[in-house]
């Protein structure tokens, strides 16, 4: 599939760094089908919104890996809200970092009592007009200066669970926020006597150094920030919280990748580089 480079619109034109990254991960959703067919993700509504966009694929078609890394991690993330929806049909679905991803869509069969997609203004804007009005939601904003205020707005059902997931959000946030951020969850949960679930990718220090070098990351300006990368360290920091599983996310990406996670293994003492992870109360 090929759409011509056309940004007229000013938001999306204006776009730049982290928010810009939600191109990239938009390509890598829609090109799916063709360069990694072997891993059978579809995403229809993808490819509406890079249609009514007009979105340059090439831009990020060449970098293969980071294509399918972020289809790979998509797809893990999928697995584990379906899964958590399943056993949990009443939970509260907060989605953090949406970017133009509408994944509710691709969760066919699983019910929630009600799901929030926070974002920050920019991207709230692109989200309002370029999403169906079929698959929005409740949609909240986040500012940049307080990125834990839109928590204030948020109603949970009282003593049904919370499920918060972050796809590709918390590589670009500091530790001072991630840990406002967590702190704000559980609270949330102790408040509605809830259970809740964090759902997050996590990267080491290496390989947020080695982001300088990847290609489509490098073309926004954004760069991979070192807040906590392994869910041990989150947990030592959070008691509260328990590792329900902890995923090695560079398992599709060849022979390179596997042997890199080896070596980083031997040197940590069993660390994942890069993991998905999902923590409850």
């Amino acid at each position: 599939m090929e759409v011509a480079p056309n940004y007229s619109d000013p938001v999306i034109s204006s776009l730049t760094g982290v928010t810009e990254t939600l191109l990239i991960t938009l390509a890598a959703r829609v090109l799916a089908p063709w360069e990694n067919p072997d891993l059978k993700f579809e995403d229809p509504v993808a490819e509406y919104v890079a249609r009514t966009i007009a979105l340059d694929i090439n831009r990020f078609k060449s970098d293969r890996k980071t294509m399918r890394g972020a289809v790979s991690r998509a797809i893990w993330f999928d697995k584990v809200v379906f899964r958590l929806l399943t056993a949990h049909p009443g939970a509260t679905c907060i989605s953090f970092g949406s970017g133009l991803d509408v994944r509710q869509s691709r969760l066919a069969g699983v019910e929630y009592s009600s799901w929030i997609d926070v974002e920050l203004p920019d991207v709230h804007d692109l989200r309002r007009r370029f999403v169906p009005q079929k698959w929005r939601r409740e949609e909240v904003v986040s500012e940049v200066a307080h990125p834990v205020s839109w928590l204030e707005s948020v109603s949970a059902t009282s003593g049904q669970p919370i499920i918060f997931f972050a796809e590709g959000v918390f590589l670009y946030l500091d530790r001072d926020t991630i840990v406002s951020l967590l702190s704000a969850l559980i609270n949330l949960g102790k408040i509605n006597n809830s259970k809740v679930f964090i759902v997050i990718d996590l990267i080491s220090p290496i390989l947020a150094r080695l982001s300088r070098k990847n290609t489509s990351v490098r073309s926004t300006g954004a760069n991979f920030t070192i807040g906590v990368n392994t869910p041990d360290q989150v947990t030592s920091m959070f008691p509260e919280l328990n590792i329900l599983e902890s995923t090695d996310l560079m398992d599709v990406l060849g022979v390179s990748a596997a042997l890199f996670r080896r070596l980083y293994q031997a040197a940590t003492w069993g660390k994942l580089p890069y993991s998905g992870c999902c923590f409850s109360t």
